[in-house]
């Protein structure tokens, strides 16, 4: 891998935000109704669907570290990444199809272990698409700048294709009324299923990789070419909806999120990855903390368009560091570890929202949450109710699952703001440190220091040796060769 600063082609950054939409579509449509869909179309109980979402959690547990070390393994004519895109390309619209679909079972043990399958199956094309592109972008260029570039181009088009896919189902569910809501779920998430397919395979056809290995054993190079509406009482129109006054917030909010993408890019390049992050994340704390007061429709949009602004840079700079950190692995092991790497980031993605809607669940089904019974026919009475002078919808849940789901919107997401702001805080990776980590990458091939882990000593800066008291040996406990110890003082 070449230090030189070769832009990647716009081609490829262009699919590779086509493979990215194959997964946010699946992202946003599922946030946006599955839980929903699980507690009031397919009527299970919410202990019943947290079951089934930290399950799902789990598996991921064994699935994204296996993907991705499998891909760093794969040798194929199409290369390592695609032949997983490929299959990701196939489960993915399967599996998310056969989810909106009414289970065959009317036993409820049988249910959940047919709902559990399926999202399992989309937890795994999902882990086949994600580590298929992720992985492709530390080995398309090591510039640290072209790299926020890429991420910004796949979450652009990633998203904005997303959200086309959003508004499909959202549209399609509002033709439907509330008793035929099933066959509405089921014809949506065909249209959107077909359109992830195609999305996928687009993607694997168009996209090129070039392998070139040095060693059996060494490092691999592959370079590219160059809040609530109308009508029921119900979950999730005390969240979102498809009334008129729902769909608007969302197209706020994601549409701010795309007009902000340049200035977050641009504050990138010229303050760094971490004081862009910091910057967002503070106005993701201020604009969350109010929606937990929110009880003016102006004062929602205000706080969905600030959201909006902000969202994108929990994305996209995480997306950038992952390389960095995967070069950071290499100056230290000899290796690149790309797969293994990506996979561990989306478990921890997949992980965290796994046990947030499983604890969302479990909460709402401690503090009294009944489902309607225009669809599961043993919940809460319908009203037709309108709504008043401020757009608030006058509710049949009871005071304690307001409450709950205020806090669950609103106070609850500021403090893992603040949170991922301290982790942020100690990231080490700076512009100039990592131009220092490519040049000593690159010396060290030129001595033949990096084969096998542990065979040569393990380069160190100062401060790490003034940290470890210039400990002698290498960090392996083997003995080093002269080549090695003196390239090492050279560094120093």
């Amino acid at each position: 891998m070449s230090t030189d600063k070769v832009p990647v082609p716009r081609i490829t950054k262009v699919l590779l935000g086509i493979g990215e939409a194959v997964m946010i579509s699946n992202t946003l449509t599922t946030g946006f109704f599955l839980n929903s869909y699980l507690l009031e179309t397919a009527c299970l109980d919410g202990v019943h669907v947290a079951v089934i979402q930290v399950v799902q959690g789990f598996f991921d547990v064994v699935n994204d570290p296996i993907v991705g070390t499998l891909s760093d393994h794969t040798r194929t004519r199409w290369g390592r990444r695609r032949p997983w895109m490929l299959l990701g390309s196939m489960v993915l619209p399967v599996s998310y199809w056969l989810l909106f679909c009414q289970s065959p079972f009317s036993n409820e043990d049988f249910k959940l272990f047919y709902y559990m399958f399926c999202f399992c199956g989309v937890s795994f094309g999902v882990t086949c698409m994600n580590i298929s592109i992720s992985a492709l972008v530390p080995e398309l260029t090591d510039d640290y700048d072209e790299r926020t570039s890429l991420s910004s181009y796949r979450l652009a088009i990633g998203n904005l294709t997303a959200f086309g896919s959003l508004m499909v189902m959202t549209q399609m569910l509002s033709n439907y009324s509330a008793a035929d809501k099933a066959a509405g779920y089921r014809d949506s998430a065909l249209v959107v299923a077909i359109i992830m397919a195609i999305l996928g395979v687009t993607c694997f056809t168009f996209i090129r990789e070039k392998f070139m290995t040095t060693n059996a054993e060494n490092m691999n190079s592959i370079e590219g070419p160059a809040s609530p509406p109308k009508k029921k009482k119900s979950y999730d129109e005390m969240i979102e909806d498809g009334s008129p006054t729902t769909r608007t917030r969302k197209t706020s909010s994601i549409g701010c999120s795309f007009a902000s993408l340049p200035f977050w890019l641009k504050l990138s390049k010229a303050k760094g990855k971490r004081f862009a992050y910091n910057c967002a994340a503070a106005g993701l704390m201020v604009f969350t903390s109010c929606l937990t007061f929110n009880s003016s429709l102006l004062f929602g949009y205000f706080c969905a368009s600030g959201i909006g602004l902000n969202l994108i840079v929990v994305y996209l700079i995480p997306y950038s560091m992952l390389p960095d950190c995967i070069e950071e692995d290499e100056y230290r092991t000899g290796r690149r570890r790309e797969g293994i790497y990506v996979g561990f980031f989306g478990f921890m993605m997949k992980i965290s929202v796994t046990l947030a809607m499983g604890f969302t669940n479990v909460l709402l089904k401690v503090v009294g949450y009944q489902a309607p019974t225009e669809t599961c026919g043993d919940g809460i009475e319908e009203e037709d109710e309108e709504l008043d002078e401020n757009g608030a919808l006058p509710a049949t849940q009871n005071f304690a699952t307001k409450k709950v789901i205020r806090f669950l919107v609103g106070v609850g997401p500021a403090c893992f703001f603040a949170i991922a702001m301290l982790c942020v805080a100690r990231y080490p990776i700076t512009k100039d440190y990592h131009a220092d980590l490519l040049r000593k990458i690159e010396e060290k091939k030129k001595l033949g220091l990096s084969q096998e882990p542990g065979s040569v000593r393990v380069l160190r800066t100062k401060s790490q040796e003034e940290r470890d008291g210039r400990r002698g040996g290498d960090e392996f406990g083997i003995n080093t060769s002269a080549v090695a110890l003196q390239f090492e003082e050279k560094q120093l």
